[in-house]
Order: structure tokens, then C-alpha cells, then sequence
């Protein structure tokens, strides 16, 4: 799980830093990270896709085509090298006119293992990244890299591999961070080998970025990770294709989602896959039993809301996130019910394994079950600089009689729009007298 996160010139993050921990220094398991539109939240989700992106570009310049799917899609859309790249990564993550370096710091927490990682950036390439760990109170540095020095002898077991890995370095590093050079060598040899020459601890860094999940609006620049890792299915609204020998994955995602659609929703009775076998895999598509009238009908998925989609779409994450790994969705509450919200995070939050860190304006939430150490306000001060803390960190001691969301909405925590009145007797007036001159 996250522990905190300081970044340096990132998009509209100059100098910023989040701290996840409460006052017990463990990670908080449920996040919801509220401020007006603009102030940064998503640039906060696209910190995390970052160190997500960075770990694949090896991988995706040598594979571009590799594919390691739960769910083999019907028809696929080849990837740009370009927008791959590294140089492309950075130039649609680096703050704008900065000619500063872009930095990442962030803490996370593993198996009571305290990892550190920081990554620097100039306007291409990677100029410096570290690595270290600390286990039952003793620290150690796994591998610390920069133009001049290479440190990597704590990351590898094996000595004929250290040099094999130090000629990688020297020809891919830059361009190429060390992580995503030990992703790329763990598709590129065998996994018995790779669990032999390479620290474990490292490993176990590097694989929690692969199964780390994050959903976010797509942007067609910035071009969405698989997530491979998925133990369930992501409901989908085309007609998708799975191998024969993963049905029980559709067995469990249809059980799933029809406890929570069917509490969620008054008028779904069912939710079910309708499936047809082809060779070795089914193909399958998401139907819905719904009362409508007096008559139950069957419909495509594809005909509910947008709003229902999107709740379907992040049930698994939910999911995942209650056994055990970190889930970062932005804009959760986009399309959705506020009651509907609310009602879904009450119920999960206290059955979190896991991390789960959301955007939201969903104001419900506040006057919910949920802890209020919880809720981070993203705040941004006179001279523009940005500040994040959690209501627990607030000056004033959370009373359990106060109305958390009122004095949100009333400005007493920041991060709440100023808004003045629209004048539309104005733009009544411009559009008349405009009109009037043709």
C-alpha cells in the first residue's frame, strides 16, 4: 500500500506531497481525495499511472504485440511505439514551461516491508532512480542509478547475471528505467532463473506496479494499461471471448456482480452471460433481467445506462482491492447515484485488504459511515501552490455532532469553488446586439 508520494513538476503538481499514513504510521486502506475541478485530483491518479507506464517500455518497444490477457479481446487496436516511449511519457506528464527536472518519490508498503523509490526526469530520459528498503528496522539500498554510478550489487543474487544486467544498463538505462529493464528480463527468461539472480524484495517491488490497477477516463494520448491481473472479469459491452478453461472466471464475476447489482438496483432480477462455445473458447456478452412494467425482459448490457455501466465496470476493481491489492480508480462517482456511491463504499470500505484510492465530489460520503480520516481535501492557497491533508489532520478536532459536509461546502476545509453570478441579462444583451449588426 501507498504510504506517501512527493512529486516535483508533474503537470500542475510543482512541488507536492501526500502523506497516506495515519497517526499509527500505517497506510490508510480507503482514500477519497476531494477538491474543485482543476485543482489536480487526477493529476494525483496520473502520478500512479506513471510509475505504472514507466515499468512497461521495454516491454512495449521490444512486444509491442505481446499479449498476456485474462480476457482475449475480439478485436484489438495495435499500440504506437510512440506513445510507448518514455520521451512521449514524459513530455505528457512534465509540468508546462518547466525546465526544472520532473521528480517521483514515493513510500510503499509490502509485506511490513517500507519501500522508497524515487525516479528523476530531464525533458526526455531518465537522469537518476533509487531504490531502498527497510525490513524489521534495518535499512538497505537495492540499487541506486545515475550517468556516473551504478549501484545494483543488493538487487542481484546471481554474479554472472550482475554483469549480464550491468551491460543492460549501460545500453538501455535513460531511456528505460532499471525496473522496467527487470520487467522486460522476467518475460525474457525463465521464471525459475528470475526468482534465483534476483533479490526477492526486488521482485516483490517490481510486482506489485504490475498488478497495481488504475482506471481512469481514457485519453487517446495516453493509452490505458492492461490489467492483466485481474482474478475477475470486467464487464464488458461488446461480445468478448474467453479460453474454455477460464469460465469459472465467468461463473464468479456473474455471482459478484449479481449480490450487488440486485441490492444496488429495485428492477434488476439477474444478471447472467449469455455464452457460445467456438472451438476451445467461449464467447460471451452481459444480459440483464429487469423488471420493466409488470414484465421481467431480457437486455443486452449495451442498452443500459451510462451510468450503470460505469458502476459495473469498477465492481471487480472493488473487488480486487478487498483481497489485497492497491486500486486507484479517478472519478468514481462519475454517472453514478450518490446514494448508490455511498451505499457501495460504506459496504466495502471495512472489508479492504487491500488500498483503495478514489477521486470524487460525491459530498454523501461525508456524512456516511465511513472513517473521516479518510477524506483528503485538495486545496489550492492564495499563491497557487497546492496542499492536500486529511480532515483527521485538520486544526480543529473532528466533533462526531459536526457536519463534516456542510462546512466542506461552506469552505471551511478549502477545496470548494468560489463562484461569482453569471450575468445572463448580459449575455442576453451581447447576443441581441450582435445579432442586430447582420
Amino acid at each position: 500500500m501507498f504510504t506517501y508520494l512527493h512529486v516535483k513538476n508533474f503537470k500542475s503538481l510543482v512541488d507536492f506531497t501526500i502523506d497516506f499514513r495515519n497517526s499509527r504510521n500505517t497506510p490508510r486502506k480507503f482514500i477519497a481525495i476531494y477538491g474543485e475541478n482543476g485543482a489536480g485530483k487526477s493529476n494525483i491518479v496520473d502520478v500512479f499511472y506513471f510509475l505504472k507506464r514507466t515499468l512497461n517500455t521495454r516491454l512495449d518497444f521490444e512486444f509491442p504485440q505481446i499479449d498476456i490477457p485474462i480476457i482475449p479481446q475480439k478485436h484489438k487496436k495495435q499500440v504506437s511505439r510512440d506513445l510507448t516511449s518514455l520521451k512521449t511519457i514524459i513530455k505528457n506528464s512534465k509540468t508546462f514551461g518547466s525546465n526544472d527536472n520532473m521528480v517521483i518519490k514515493c513510500g510503499i508498503r509490502i509485506n511490513n516491508i517500507d519501500y522508497e523509490y524515487i525516479i528523476e526526469t530531464d525533458n526526455e530520459n531518465i537522469v537518476y532512480e533509487k531504490l531502498s528498503y527497510i525490513k524489521s528496522n534495518n535499512s538497505k539500498l537495492l540499487y541506486e542509478i545515475k550517468k556516473d554510478k551504478t549501484l545494483i550489487a543488493n538487487s542481484i543474487k546471481d554474479s554472472r547475471y550482475k554483469h549480464e544486467l550491468e551491460y543492460e544498463i549501460k545500453k538501455y538505462w535513460g531511456k528505460h528505467s532499471l525496473l522496467a529493464i527487470i520487467n522486460y528480463e522476467s518475460y525474457a527468461k525463465r521464471v525459475d532463473f528470475i526468482k534465483t539472480a534476483i533479490n526477492k524484495e526486488l521482485l516483490l517491488f517490481n510486482d506489485y506496479f504490475i498488478i497495481l490497477n488504475i482506471l481512469r477516463p481514457l485519453n487517446q494520448y495516453e493509452p490505458q494499461p492492461a490489467n492483466v491481473n485481474m482474478r475477475f472479469l470486467t464487464p464488458m459491452i461488446d461480445e468478448y471471448v474467453i479460453e474454455i478453461n477460464k469460465e469459472y472466471l465467468l461463473n464468479i464475476t456473474e455471482k459478484l456482480l449479481n449480490i450487488i447489482a440486485t441490492a444496488l438496483y429495485s428492477d434488476i432480477k439477474q444478471i447472467y452471460y449469455r455464452r457460445k462455445l467456438e472451438n476451445n473458447n467461449l464467447l460471451y456478452k452481459l444480459y440483464i433481467k429487469k423488471l420493466i412494467g409488470n414484465n421481467i425482459v431480457d437486455i443486452e448490457f449495451v442498452r443500459e445506462s451510462a451510468g450503470t455501466q460505469k458502476l459495473f465496470s469498477i465492481i471487480p476493481f472493488i473487488i480486487e482491492a478487498m483481497y489485497g491489492q492497491t486500486v486507484i480508480i479517478d472519478e468514481f462517482d462519475t454517472g453514478i447515484h450518490d446514494l448508490m456511491v455511498k451505499s457501495l463504499l460504506e459496504n466495502i470500505v471495512n472489508h479492504l485488504g487491500g488500498q483503495l484510492i478514489i477521486t470524487t465530489h460525491n459530498t454523501t460520503l461525508m456524512e456516511s459511515d465511513i472513517k473521516k480520516d479518510s477524506i483528503y481535501i485538495l486545496d489550492i492557497l492564495p499563491n497557487r501552490k497546492k496542499e492536500i491533508f486529511s480532515l483527521a489532520d485538520y486544526d480543529e478536532k473532528l466533533h462526531p455532532n459536526l457536519n463534516i459536509r456542510k462546512r466542506y461546502i461552506a469552505g471551511t476545509y478549502g477545496g470548494v469553488p468560489y463562484i461569482n453570478d453569471i450575468n445572463f441579462d448580459e449575455i442576453d444583451e451581447i447576443i441581441l446586439n450582435e445579432a442586430q449588426k447582420q
